[in-house]
């Protein structure tokens, strides 16, 4: 199977990827181990109680997403991520 630059990303450093983030997804990057330890914590903790599995599958649910988005956001760094808002609507 033959990749090519398209697929791979760009060759920057640790510190370069962090910096160019949003702040949205630092948060995701810090949020994501957190909710996926309470989410086994609880889980384990439950002693099956519909309630206790419940939340512990949406905080499960809550971190897949979060970490599907971080690697989303970590694989494809932006030098200007302004440039991808719209004009018109800075709440974007």
């Amino acid at each position: 199977m033959d990749t090519t630059s398209e697929d791979t990303p760009p060759n920057v450093s640790f510190r370069t990827r962090l910096a160019v983030l949003r702040p949205r997804d630092h948060a995701t990057l810090l949020l994501t181990p957190i909710l996926v330890g309470l989410g086994l914590l609880e889980g384990a903790t439950s002693g099956g109680a519909p309630a206790d599995l419940f939340s512990a599958g949406l905080l499960l649910a809550l971190a897949a997403v979060g970490g599907y988005r971080s690697y989303m956001a970590w694989r494809k760094p932006s030098s200007d991520f302004q440039a991808e808002r719209p004009e018109g609507n800075p709440a974007s």
